[in-house]
């Protein structure tokens, strides 16, 4: 059951932002991420990996950390089920460091990337997300099912005056709150996704290329105790295989939300760093003593566009006139810069 989504202007408030989990995967060994498909023991950076006992093709082949471009450098890779049964996670429990976050930041927010894929007849969905203690509650999550590039929103939430139950339910991420529709996603496109959720008050937020939204979800008072990076087999219809590609995963305990935004975790190098000109037109140059690896900008949807970089400078001149988020990876972290394409 989709429900409608709620449009949200999110600003910028990292006074109290407190990081708790930052993982570019770029120190891992390529090869396999674990060496259990049950969760029986941590595998690299600690990651469980894990599948439903329903799989019955599973190995730990499936969890893989492969080298994919020179902006990402290596990623996190799940190969999902070919039948139709069986979701395979990558998973980390956060509830240690949830409950060491600064008095007053009851909001947690997660941001990654994710890769679209290819056009493929795979039913296949590529998942992430926030659960509960339990795993009963969704607190925050996004499922893009890889046949037809839709992705939703999704959350636990009381649909009870609706005619529905208190459970986990899908959300349009397209359209408007009074006309919502399916939101389709451009095939083989790296994308960056935030989402989150409010202990104080239950709202289930999600934010990334062509949505910015919410609802007031029914987890109020709930723990976020794991994240979860999945491959759903995609049910009795599904024929055929996908690949499913994670990055660069943050998490934060904040007062406000602040969904991609300035990473908090990256500020310490942000004063090192300077671009120029800026407004620009053609040509950026960037200053700073940390090597450069790629260099990425966001527009005010989301959307990740990747930059050509030669030595320190870095061409802006595919961009649309608007305001960017200049994103700078560099071999010590992430930095964020505030762009204006003239």
């Amino acid at each position: 059951m989709k429900k409608l989504l709620f449009p949200l202007i999110l600003g910028f408030s990292l006074a109290n932002a407190q990081t708790l989990l930052t993982d570019n995967l770029n120190s891992y060994t390529v090869g396999n991420v674990g060496t259990s498909t049950t969760g029986a023991s941590a595998g690299q950076g600690g990651w469980y990996t894990t599948a439903t006992s329903t799989d019955t093709g599973v190995t730990n082949a499936s969890f893989q950390i492969v080298t994919n471009d020179a902006t990402h450098d290596k990623v996190a890779k799940i190969i999902g089920s070919a039948s139709t049964l069986g979701s395979r996670y990558i998973s980390k429990s956060i509830a240690s460091l949830w409950a060491t976050r600064t008095s007053g930041n009851n909001i947690v927010q997660v941001e990654f990337d994710i890769y679209t894929g290819p056009a493929t007849t795979s039913k296949n969905a590529t998942r992430f997300y926030i659960y509960d203690s339990t795993l009963a509650k969704i607190l925050s999550g996004v499922s893009l099912t890889q046949d037809t590039k839709v992705i939703q929103g999704v959350g636990y939430y009381d649909a009870t005056l609706s005619g529905g139950s208190l459970a986990n339910y899908g959300f349009y991420l397209g359209g408007t709150s009074t006309v919502p529709a399916d939101l389709v996603l451009t095939a083989s496109t790296w994308i960056r996704v935030g989402l989150a959720f409010d202990k104080t008050t239950g709202n289930v937020y999600w934010k990334g290329p062509g949505f910015n939204g919410y609802v007031t979800g029914a987890a109020t008072g709930t723990d976020p105790a794991g994240i979860y990076l999945m491959a759903f087999s995609g049910g009795t219809a599904n024929a055929a295989s996908s690949d499913h590609l994670f990055d660069n995963i943050t998490v934060t305990a904040v007062s406000a939300v602040n969904l991609l935004g300035v990473n908090e975790s990256d500020k310490k190098l942000e004063n090192e760093f300077k671009i120029y000109p800026n407004p620009a037109k053609d040509v950026v140059t960037i200053e700073g003593k940390n090597k450069i690896i790629s260099v990425y900008a966001y527009d005010l949807s989301g959307k990740r566009i990747d930059l050509s970089l030669s030595g320190n400078k870095v061409n802006v001149s595919t961009l649309q006139t608007g305001s960017y988020l200049l994103g700078i990876k560099t071999d010590e972290g992430f930095v964020t810069k505030k762009l204006i394409k003239e």
